[in-house]
């Protein structure tokens, strides 16, 4: 059975997760009231953009809810960009605890979050956003550092940036390296080295094997697209960067989820 008693004291509780802008949300359903009328009630939640949590709460009619549903008002979200639970709170007691849980999952222009019916996944199940990231340009003489956001869950696969080398002699190694700002998972050095006065490209991707550089561009194998949870980061690390060497924005592609 999949009707839940509500009383004056419910709340129905909508948290979403959220990184796309000017979306808003509607969240439609039904109470059977004590009468044996069937209520509607609508109303609007708008989304944070930087993937923190926001909550609206609606109080409920006493009698037995049928059906919720969180659908988009405005904007096209897709799958891995707004996570969305629908829950039930008691009324004067901390929203941060359900009662009952009803059904959560992600909102997405072809659909939305249902109860009942709808599916009860964690927001990393499944396939996530693909997103070009257009990562930060450092200045001279520092490194390409970039840094996964707060709730949310990276899986890195791809990354190129360029290195501007000045004329001061000396061989640059470029490195990539993946920490957790603390701890270094992974470190591994290009085979090509890059000298005074030269602009070259890196690549980084899985690609099964180690291509050889050709023209300007240099080529890392990621191994198994690893995936990253916030605050993690990818980085360069080059041996003998001068102060006049620049590198460029890296430009990334990304498949990232709402971390939960």
């Amino acid at each position: 059975m999949y009707a839940r008693a509500v009383t004056v004291d419910s709340l129905l509780v909508i948290r979403s997760y959220n990184s796309l802008s000017g979306l808003v949300l509607t969240i439609v359903g039904r109470v059977l009231d004590e009468h044996g009328l069937i209520r509607s009630f609508e109303f609007q939640h708008t989304p944070n953009t930087d993937r923190s949590e926001a909550e609206e709460t609606s109080a409920l009619i006493a009698g037995t809810l049928l059906d919720v549903a969180v659908i988009p008002k405005t904007g096209t979200p897709r799958r891995g960009q707004c996570w969305v639970t629908i829950g039930l709170a008691l009324r004067n007691q901390p929203t941060t605890v359900y009662y009952q849980m009803l059904a959560k999952g992600y909102v997405t222009a072809a659909g939305g979050v249902l109860w009942p019916g709808g599916a009860y996944l964690d927001s990393v199940d499944g396939p996530g956003i693909l997103r070009s990231v257009a990562g930060t340009d450092p200045a001279a003489g520092i490194e390409v550092i970039e840094a996964v956001p707060t709730n949310a869950r990276w899986r890195v696969r791809s990354l190129r940036a360029a290195l501007v080398t000045a004329v001061t002699a000396a061989t640059r190694t470029v490195g990539l390296v993946i920490d957790d700002a603390t701890t270094t998972f992974l470190a591994f050095t290009s085979g090509t080295t890059q000298i005074a006065s030269l602009t070259r490209t890196y690549n980084v991707g899985d690609f099964g094997f180690l291509p050889t550089a050709v023209g300007g561009d240099i080529y890392f194998c990621l191994p198994e697209q690893p995936h990253l949870f916030q605050g993690w980061r990818i980085r360069t690390s080059t041996t003998n960067l001068q102060a006049g060497d620049n590198w460029g924005a890296p430009q990334m592609e990304i498949e990232e989820w709402i971390e939960e």
